[in-house]
């Protein structure tokens, strides 16, 4: 048998079989496996039910009553965990850095304690939800969740308090708080016609991210609003990170180039600014560009950069007093929050003008 078989017994010998193996060998759900180790009332079929007892026997899962005696009563603590941790660094991040901040305030202004979970992975690579069912936090704050994740899902399936940020798409009985990245790139759209722009491209990434469609939809959504043709050519996606420099040169062969770009955040919108001057072009004069966040990048780039602002201290204060209104008994209903985004007006963006397409050959 192989040592990487849920059943095998290297997997017994390196650590204690969780609720999730139990589920995994069983075929059904963590919420459906729970409910039949601990005898609650629920339909669920003998069959099923029989499984269930089946893997709990297979690997030797027994409850922790330690745990069990934790989960009964408050912590005073709030949990956050941040989807590819990468050993502090969010900290550091001039997006995730500022949302910590927001979560810290809410969560010392209202006398609770804030914990940073890690998480160790599974075989699989990914953190199981029972690294946070252990009782040191009453709910978790997760960051970044992608579309589609797995502990996402699961966190949705135990009872524990839990309000997603930067993914409005997260299961109808978690909270969530995200900004209106639809709404804020049809601003940044109209912005850009406003100042006469008719060329419009949009340079973003290819990775899993809500926010990244979300603003690749806004951004077609004004386009037709303004009555500008989407051209699936200035749509530029990276597989999976856009090199700027890359972009550009595609773009820059076009018959009639853009005179804008929108690119999906800060950082990539001054790599657009470097490659830009890199290959000639004058920012503003000859392309004007636009970031999203408002991070610490729009001001220490040349010239200042334009950007849709994310309110992201708040969004964090905002996701910390929502799980503590989840963990009081709120319904998810009442903490899930879209933040409007704010058009910041710098110096990379200008009217158009009609030497700009010179200038690009």
């Amino acid at each position: 048998m192989s040592g990487d078989s849920p059943t095998g017994s290297r997997r017994s010998r390196s650590r204690r079989p969780t609720l999730a193996d139990v589920a995994r060998l069983a075929g059904v759900s963590t919420t459906t496996a729970s409910f039949v180790i601990n005898n609650r009332p629920a339909q669920i079929s003998e069959r099923t039910r029989e499984r269930v007892l089946a893997a709990v026997r297979q690997l030797h899962y027994t409850r922790n009553a330690h745990v069990t005696a934790l989960r009964r009563r408050r912590a005073q603590t709030l949990g956050i965990h941040f989807h590819d941790y990468q050993g502090g660094q969010f900290a550091r991040d001039p997006v995730l850095g500022p949302v910590l901040i927001g979560v810290a305030q809410a969560a010392r202004s209202h006398a609770y304690h804030l914990v940073v979970f890690t998480g160790a992975p599974d075989r699989d690579g990914e953190v199981p939800v029972e690294a946070f069912l252990d009782g040191r936090a009453d709910g978790l704050i997760y960051v970044h969740a992608p579309p589609g994740d797995r502990l996402m899902a699961e966190l949705a399936e135990v009872e524990l308090p839990c309000v997603v940020v930067f993914n409005r798409y997260a299961p109808p009985n978690l909270g969530f708080v995200d900004a209106d990245n639809i709404t804020g790139a049809q601003e940044a759209v109209r912005y850009l016609a406003a100042l006469g722009h008719r060329r419009i491209a949009h340079f973003t990434h290819g990775i899993p991210n809500s926010n990244l469609e979300d603003r690749i939809h806004g951004y077609r959504l004004a386009l037709e609003a303004c009555g500008l043709p989407f051209d699936p050519r200035l749509l530029v996606r990276g597989e999976p990170w856009l090199d700027a420099a890359a972009a550009l040169a595609v773009v820059r062969r076009l018959e009639r180039p853009p005179t804008a770009v929108i690119a999906f955040n800060d950082a990539l919108a001054v790599q657009v600014i470097h490659a830009a001057r890199a290959c000639g072009l004058r920012v503003p004069e000859d392309l004007s560009v636009v970031g999203f966040d408002n991070s610490t990048y729009a001001t220490v780039v040349t010239p200042a950069l334009t950007t849709m602002a994310q309110p992201l201290v708040e969004m964090g204060r905002l996701a910390a007093t929502s799980l503590i209104q989840l963990v009081g008994g709120a319904p998810p209903s009442e903490c899930r929050h879209l933040a409007p985004m704010q058009l910041i007006e710098r110096a990379s963006t200008a009217p158009a003008t009609a030497r700009r397409r010179s200038r690009w050959r």
